[in-house]
């Protein structure tokens, strides 16, 4: 019987269970007693780790188990990714198949031999085709070649052509072969990583099974597979499809730029816009790069702009105009500049302040952006008033754009901004202050870390806390290292023994007021480290100590 704490602690380091056993009995009842409501529980976790705790009572003398295990296993099976199965071959062959006593190895074969003869389920098929025994994983992967589930056959086919054992890989191979049929198009897509990683597997050459099916997939018939390949969720599977469509002549390279644009993987889009710009012409390139250059990727907006700009000179004066107005700095910086070569007198900061009050927030945070890079320090007053607009997105580039144009002066405003409610500002404030920081700032920020409002604003201010060379720093730390919020507690200590006290190039001087609260702090953390790092760090207060007296 699977008891409680055999669940526990067979599965969880894999599922990431962080409760106690009184919690997780507490959420999932005293049902976990039975062995059959243990089995479906973990099937409805929908964790494919939990297959290997499922093996062994697929093969049990209980008819229920039996087929509750198979009904488990069956569910969790489609869970599984294809990457996922040599790992799980591996898990499954390393399992103790027989639980209870001790089950000598041929009595053990003979069972799982005969239960493949009285109740072929697919399931069962897949899973013995992962059973240690040659004779056993022969058996199964023959009669996986017959079956009619080819979703849930042709994955463990394939991964047993490079068996350890000749007859089972020939019998893999042969099976894989008889499989290439139009009407397995899409099963053979689903699996593209694991025919691909036979041509890196060396007992034996897979090299003409790999070309045979890439040649089938290559087949006219196939085209519209590929084609809706290029939306799986799979990139690997996406990549690949790409690369056949474009070597297939059946595709011309219209067809194939509009194929690779529904793709939801950046590579395949961007691989798809590479071969357009080299193999398009005319208005086919323009109306494809004007497509590009509203891609959420910026890689891409990019070249279509350089492209645009390259190959039709005349038509590109619009698309730089709005590029001017891109949420990315890179992309305005380039319009910017191509529009100075054709305008050595146009005036980009009149054009951002009349886009400052722009009905659409996005215009207006990128003109903002904008009035930040091109304006001036007489500048500052447009802006002022942006820092505390509704829109988190408007503020968070105010406060970016005015403290490029005077840091000094907007110090304290982002210093503020970490009490932000938003997120988003609280990030660009940290990152703002990242490096210009004050002495006088360390009160400022203290005060911040003790009102903050989530976990961004409180690892931010320790972040930059972090920062000060001196022992009032260092006592903030610690005394943080006790938070009852443990992300809290964890990155105060990260951030004082690696940031503040490892990176020290020489200890700091401190006044008694700051080595006592930093003793006193350090005090508290028995336990938390080892010995040798406390006592290096209570020697080094009693150091300063005695400098601080002298003095």
């Amino acid at each position: 019987m699977m008891t409680f704490a055999q669940l526990i602690r067979q599965l969880g380091d894999v599922l990431r269970f962080r409760r106690t056993t009184a919690e997780l009995r507490k959420i999932f009842g005293p049902a976990l007693d039975s062995e059959i409501e243990t089995i479906r529980m973990l099937s409805k976790l929908r964790q494919p780790a939990g297959i290997s705790a499922i093996v062994p009572y697929l093969y049990h003398d209980v008819a229920s188990l039996r087929r509750t295990a198979n009904e488990a296993i069956a569910a969790l099976l489609q869970e599984v990714s294809p990457r996922r199965y040599v790992v799980l071959d591996q898990q499954v062959r390393a399992v103790r198949w027989m639980r209870g006593e001790h089950v000598q190895r041929p009595i053990m074969n003979e069972r799982v031999e005969r239960l493949l003869r009285d109740e072929a389920t697919p399931t069962r098929l897949v899973i013995a085709a992962m059973y240690a025994d040659g004779h056993v994983r022969h058996r199964a992967v023959r009669l996986l070649a017959g079956s009619d589930d080819v979703s849930a056959a042709l994955p463990m086919l394939v991964v047993r052509c490079n068996d350890w054992v000749a007859q089972v890989r020939n019998s893999a191979t042969r099976a894989v072969r008889g499989l290439i049929k139009h009407e397995n198009a899409a099963h053979f897509i689903s699996n593209l990583y694991l025919v691909d990683r036979l041509t890196v597997c060396g007992r034996a050459d897979h090299h003409p099974l790999v070309k045979d099916i890439l040649l089938f997939l290559k087949r006219p018939e196939c085209i519209p597979q590929l084609v809706d390949a290029l939306q799986h969720k799979d990139p690997f599977a996406c990549r690949i499809c790409y690369r056949l469509l474009a070597e297939s002549a059946q595709v011309g390279p219209q067809m194939l730029w509009q194929a690779s644009q529904l793709s939801f993987d950046p590579i395949v889009r961007m691989r798809g816009l590479r071969d357009a710009s080299n193999r398009l012409r005319g208005e086919s390139l323009y109306d494809a790069m004007s497509q590009a250059i509203a891609d959420p990727n910026l890689p891409h907006r990019r070249i279509a702009l350089q492209t645009i700009v390259a190959s039709f000179p005349e038509g590109a004066r619009a698309h730089l105009y709005r590029a001017l107005f891109d949420k990315h700095a890179s992309m305005r910086q380039l319009a910017r500049y191509e529009l100075r070569l054709r305008e050595a007198d146009i005036d980009f900061r009149g054009i951002y302040i009349a886009a400052l009050h722009s009905p659409r927030p996005n215009q207006q945070a990128a003109a903002i952006a904008g009035f930040g890079e091109c304006g001036e320090s007489e500048d500052i007053a447009a802006l002022r008033g942006f820092l505390d607009h509704a829109d988190p997105g408007i503020r968070s580039e105010s406060l970016r754009a005015l403290f490029r144009l005077d840091p000094d002066a907007f110090r304290e405003p982002a210093l503020a901004a970490l009490e932000d409610p938003s997120d988003g500002v609280i990030r660009t404030a940290a990152r703002l202050l990242d490096g210009k920081l004050q002495a006088n700032d360390l009160p400022a920020l203290e005060r911040v870390l003790s009102l903050a409002n989530g976990p961004v604003a409180a690892l931010g201010s320790l972040r930059l806390i972090g920062q000060f060379r001196n022992w009032t720093a260092a006592a903030i730390l610690l005394e943080h290292c006790r938070h009852p919020v443990e992300c809290f507690a964890q990155a105060a200590m990260d951030i004082f023994w690696n940031l503040w006290y490892r990176r020290l190039g020489h200890l700091p001087v401190g006044s008694m007021a700051e080595l006592d609260r930093a003793e006193a702090a350090l005090g508290r953390l028995a336990g938390l480290r080892s010995k040798y790092e406390m006592d290096a760090v209570a020697a080094d207060i009693r150091a300063m100590r005695r400098v601080a007296q002298s003095d």
